[in-house]
């Protein structure tokens, strides 16, 4: 998560807990805090940068966007290692 803003002291509609502006108290992933930021004014999490993507129809629909062919060489040679470790440790 890329951090972009770093505030003094709780906004109004933040989140009670950490008080970044974009979530609130129901989906922070934070630590439950006993002194909440919303009473405190202290502690206060700095607002993370949400990344949006503009796709099309297609785009949206495509069921390999995103995959990357490149990867999935070094899955292959993870699953035969596992393959062949298996293989020698049933020989023993």
């Amino acid at each position: 998560d890329a951090k972009i803003f770093q505030a003094e002291k709780y906004r109004k509609g933040a989140c009670e807990n950490c008080g970044a502006m974009t979530h609130d108290a129901k989906s922070c992933i934070e630590r439950p805090c006993k002194k909440r930021a919303k009473w405190m004014n202290m502690h206060i999490a700095p607002d993370e940068k949400i990344e949006t993507f503009e796709q099309d129809y297609d785009d949206k629909h495509d069921r390999w966007n995103g995959y990357d062919a490149s990867t999935y060489a070094r899955v292959i040679e993870r699953y035969e290692a596992r393959v062949e470790a298996r293989r020698k440790y049933l020989k023993e």
